[in-house]
């Protein structure tokens, strides 16, 4: 693990990188794969701050602390960071333990005739073109169909937007964003 202490307003002392490294070394005992730790200490006239950042395996972990004494505040920050280590290993071991019953089941193939009708299926479908406007000329066209809703191109955003009533009696406008 790369280690890194950088002090503010004092100096890093031979006992103080000791007793940081020290500590730090509990957190391996949780997280085999740690690529590097941040260790900063802070010194102002009111208060002593620590803050660590560790990294690994693409995960950051953070924590700061402050107290008038710079040894409890770095005892706390790394007591915060062990925790959310501990935490997220939690997370990952629980993940697998709670498989449906029926997982690796063989998959049955189902021919449509032997399908069971839906309570809500698409009973009907329209094409229509789609005109460019903005979202208050779509809103006029919708009043003028006597539409709940309205689809059209706007051209600022140069996307398919929805523009429709809401049970208030304004307008509401549904611009989409695509997930990556």
């Amino acid at each position: 693990m790369n280690l890194t202490i950088t002090g503010r307003g004092l100096k890093i002392t031979k006992p103080l990188r000791n007793y940081i490294q020290e500590k730090l070394k509990d957190i391996l005992k949780y997280f085999e794969n740690l690529v590097s730790a941040h260790v900063t200490a802070v010194v102002t006239k009111e208060r002593q701050k620590a803050e660590v950042v560790v990294h690994g395996d693409g995960l950051t972990f953070k924590a700061i602390q402050t107290s008038p004494d710079m040894y409890a505040s770095l005892d706390g920050a790394i007591a915060k960071v062990t925790r959310q280590i501990k935490r997220h290993k939690e997370r990952i071991s629980h993940k697998g333990r709670h498989k449906p019953k029926h997982f690796g089941a063989k998959m049955k193939v189902i021919i449509p005739s032997e399908m069971k009708k839906e309570k809500h299926e698409i009973i009907a479908s329209k094409r229509f073109a789609i005109k460019p406007m903005i979202p208050s000329e779509a809103a006029e066209q919708m009043e003028l169909l006597d539409y709940d809703f309205f689809v059209f191109f706007n051209p600022t955003t140069e996307q398919v937007n929805i523009v429709y009533r809401r049970k208030d009696g304004n307008y509401g406008l549904i611009e989409p964003e695509f997930w990556y």
